[in-house]
């Protein structure tokens, strides 16, 4: 072994040495191609819910080809990633074809549906999203005469059930009188602004707190605000399909011993337990609850839960030609 590739080799276990001990990032590399995700983000280990997406699908480097010619034979190659902090309890993934002009040799009707229920999402312990891969023959027909091309569309999509959970640190002070009660106390109720890295597509992004003060206690209303950031629409998820009903149910609100599931003294009531999804001011649910005595001020956490159905598509389009003379 020369000096020069000595060198070589040291240097390079001192860049993963320092890698590993520091953080520095090396690049990522892209294997797939067309997508419908960011791509090249690297992961922190210490927050693995970066990604918003949920289920990412995303067709595979030069599958299906770009151009292809009549009556010739391809492959559609697609990669599913569950990319959120969920796991996938229940879903459906479909892809289909224009059968005027293309045919999916494992169905006539053009059409596949196939289960991906049990689609394991990330963790801390296990950062890296569950990955499946799929891939489907598909024959050209010829087209007409007088065409020189046809532009055509092959549709991937899914439906899944998925949850979002939330927490944030909010003001308990039952001394406040209303909303321009501003007291030199530990805290001050309002508005708390949510990270959005929640590792879902529908995120909680915004928590109102407002107490109003009673002889015994006092009276506690909760503006929980939700919103869709991913790439896909919310739906209702029956039977294995999307409807068109834009709900995000209330699964649970919790916070110190007050929680949506208790009942009397510590219940926390919320009208309705869905949500419907409007625009971003409007998706918002209003919770209450009541203290029945008199405590100091207090932070304490809140929890929230919910859950919705969540329906994504990607496209890739290709186009058919005459082949060369």
């Amino acid at each position: 072994m020369n000096k020069k590739t000595i060198i070589k080799i040291a240097l390079i276990s001192l860049l993963v040495i320092l890698s590993g001990c520091s953080g520095i990032k090396l690049p990522g590399i892209n294997l797939l191609g067309r997508g419908n995700s960011n791509q090249g983000v690297i992961m922190e280990q210490e927050n693995v819910c970066l990604d918003n997406n949920g289920l990412d699908i995303r067709y595979m480097d030069n599958m299906p080809p770009e151009r292809i010619y009549e009556d010739d034979k391809f492959y559609v190659s697609l990669a599913l990633m569950n990319n959120g902090c969920r796991n996938i309890e229940k879903g459906k993934f479909t892809v289909s074809v224009d059968t005027d002009s293309l045919q999916l040799e494992e169905s006539p009707t053009g059409t596949i549906e196939q289960d991906i229920s049990n689609f394991r999402g990330k963790s801390k312990f296990n950062p890296d999203p569950e990955l499946r891969t799929l891939t489907y023959t598909v024959d050209s027909k010829r087209i007409p005469q007088d065409r020189k091309f046809l532009e055509k569309t092959i549709t991937a999509h899914a439906c899944y059930e998925y949850e979002t959970i939330a927490s944030a640190e909010i003001c308990i002070n039952p001394f406040i009188k209303d909303m321009f009660d501003i007291r030199n106390d530990v805290c001050q109720p309002g508005a708390v602004t949510l990270d959005e890295t929640q590792g879902s597509p529908v995120v909680v992004s915004k928590i109102i707190t407002k107490t109003t003060a009673r002889e015994q206690g006092a009276d506690l209303e909760f503006y929980i605000f939700v919103k869709n950031i991913g790439l896909g629409k919310v739906k209702e998820y029956n039977e294995g399909e999307c409807s068109g009903s834009q709900l995000v149910k209330i699964e649970e609100v919790r916070f110190s011993d007050f929680t949506t599931a208790g009942n009397g003294f510590n219940k926390i009531a919320c009208e309705p337990m869905a949500i419907k999804m409007r625009t971003e001011d409007e998706n918002y649910v209003r919770c209450k609850a009541t203290l029945l005595e008199k405590k100091a001020a207090y932070t304490t956490l809140m929890s929230i839960r919910l859950s919705y159905a969540y329906d994504i598509t990607n496209t890739a389009t290709v186009i058919i030609t005459k082949p060369e003379e």
